[in-house]
């Protein structure tokens, strides 16, 4: 995976924290989305998870 040198801000909805649907299709959606999440943590050097606006840092990957 490449580089940047450019800040880059991805905004996504939680949506594993709240009543997941029977239907196989929106179960799909959120163990997707879970996936994803964890995948795009991993690349980044900081991650935040804000529930009414307050902020819990999740990750903060200091610069070498």
């Amino acid at each position: 995976m490449g580089e940047t040198q450019a800040t880059v801000i991805l905004v996504s909805n939680e949506v594993g924290h709240g009543i997941v649907l029977l239907g196989e299709l929106s179960r799909t959606f959120v163990d997707q989305s879970r996936w994803l999440h964890q995948d795009i943590t991993q690349l980044a050097d900081r991650v935040d998870f804000i529930l009414a606006g307050c902020t819990l840092r999740i990750k903060q990957r200091r610069k070498q």
